[in-house]
């Protein structure tokens, strides 16, 4: 991993999500669907090591962060997210903002994910865990 990082060679990937929670759904209505979210991730998909979502005060802005050990890892989880249970109701409840794709990104990743509003970021220092 140090040399990785030293060498901007890490295959990690962070995924960065700025959402508006559109108009009809409540703090309350999102915390719930983000639990079911959640262990929906975490019971199919073993490498999607961080996968966190972060509210405004206001409960109108939501912040996901995901990190991936590796952008197979990533095409693996956008193949179980949308042939998943839930991309129906996280598609009407939100609106992407920014969509950031951090990291050393294959090529195979973004033809992946060309459907989406993707902006892309390479590794230039430091490391991820």
């Amino acid at each position: 991993n140090a040399k990785a990082a030293a060498n901007n060679t890490s295959p990690k990937v962070v995924v960065n999500i700025d959402m508006v929670v559109n108009p009809g759904y409540s703090k309350a209505d999102v915390k719930a669907f983000l639990v079911k979210l959640n262990q929906f991730i975490r019971t199919n998909e073993p490498n999607t090591y961080d996968y966190s979502y972060f509210m405004s005060d206001d409960g109108k802005r939501i912040t996901l962060i995901e990190k991936f050990r590796t952008s197979e890892d990533l095409i693996f989880h956008a193949d179980k997210f949308e042939n998943g249970p839930n991309i129906e109701t996280f598609m009407k409840m939100f609106t992407f903002k920014s969509f950031v794709v951090a990291g050393n990104t294959s090529e195979a990743l973004r033809e992946r994910i060309k459907a989406y509003p993707v902006e892309y970021r390479g590794n230039i220092g430091g490391w991820i865990y």
